[in-house]
């Protein structure tokens, strides 16, 4: 019984010190050699999340990258993805360090724990599947993966407005409790705009 109650408190202490810890830190880099190649991308798109600045990086909250292949897409941080490959090629470089730095290359303007920064969402165009993986951070609960159905896109059409001297219908689109106001392109074969909001198709950025 003793050993019990040892458990249980040593469970609540890491929890309430995990909780009041305003910084909520950042998991352990992962090496990149455990991936694994599912297919192969021929779109890549970048993004600055919330940059002060487009030309420094370091003013961005974070780069994100949206990579479109035949199969599958995947969004994830650019930032958290070199810095694991530097890390991983630091290791293989230094493999008798006691240790590891926690970060290399470049980082934005936040330098903890986000689930914007750690998540990758992958859409899979055959099973009409979306799948998200988080890295939880580190001391804290683990790692997350669950995968859903695509949910349905319910489009209401108004009116054409110009955009860039092109006329184009703009919408509301209404997906999983989410009201969203977007440009809608007609033909627009991909939807792959942020994942964020689980790719509406059509929807413009600056509509976003």
């Amino acid at each position: 019984m003793k050993n019990v109650f040892a458990f249980i408190f040593v469970i609540s202490f890491c929890y309430n010190t995990f909780a009041e810890d305003p910084f909520i830190h950042r998991p352990l880099p992962r090496s990149v050699n455990d991936m694994t190649v599912v297919d192969s991308g021929y779109v890549r798109v970048w993004y600055a999340l919330n940059a002060s600045d487009i030309r420094k990086p370091e003013t961005y909250d974070d780069m994100q990258r949206l990579e479109i292949g035949s199969g599958i897409s995947k969004y994830f941080s650019h930032f958290v993805y070199n810095n694991d490959s530097l890390i991983t090629d630091w290791r293989k470089k230094h493999k008798n360090a006691r240790g590891a730095p926690s970060w290399l290359g470049e980082e934005g303007k936040n330098n903890n724990w986000s689930e914007y920064y750690y998540s990758e969402y992958f859409k899979d165009f055959g099973k009409d599947t979306f799948t998200e993986y988080a890295r939880m951070p580190w001391g804290g609960v683990p790692n997350y993966q669950y995968t859903e159905a695509m949910p349905a896109q319910i489009w209401e059409m108004q009116a054409d407005v110009d955009h860039c001297r092109f006329p184009l219908p703009e919408g509301d689109l209404h997906v999983q409790g989410e009201e969203l106001h977007g440009v809608v392109r007609p033909g627009h074969t991909h939807s792959q705009r942020s994942l964020e909001i689980r790719g509406a198709a059509g929807l413009d950025p600056e509509g976003i």
